[in-house]
């Protein structure tokens, strides 16, 4: 079984159940961190289907980036870096291109899409 999360009704990403509960709580405890909404909705109350938001998405993915950059607490990066590589590649996935405001951003995009591809 698998969460489905989509884009304009195209499937994006359809993770393993642990996988996606794991995302979506880190996602949530992030923007509760960041008081911004996730961009993330539930589509038809199934619960293990989720609708991605064209604009607030990538706002929230944005946002994350900024605090990733700003902050050099290592462990923050670390456990913010690891969702915001997920919401990255499930972005690029979409299509959805977020535009770095500075070369510190630029490089951490490109640390991040390195770290998922492994």
């Amino acid at each position: 079984m698998t969460y489905i999360f989509e884009f304009e009704h195209q499937t994006i990403w359809s993770p393993a159940n642990r996988v996606a509960a794991l995302y979506l709580d880190m996602l949530e405890a992030t923007a509760d961190m960041l008081k911004k909404p996730t961009g993330l909705t539930e589509s038809m109350g199934s619960g293990d289907s989720y609708a991605i938001d064209p604009v607030a998405f990538p706002e929230f993915v944005a946002a994350m980036l900024r605090y990733f950059v700003d902050h050099r607490h290592p462990q923050m990066r670390l456990l913010l870096g690891s969702v915001l590589a997920v919401s990255i590649g499930v972005l690029d996935r979409a299509e959805i291109v977020i535009e770095p405001r500075d070369e510190g951003e630029r490089e951490a995009l490109d640390e991040l899409r390195a770290f998922m591809r492994g």
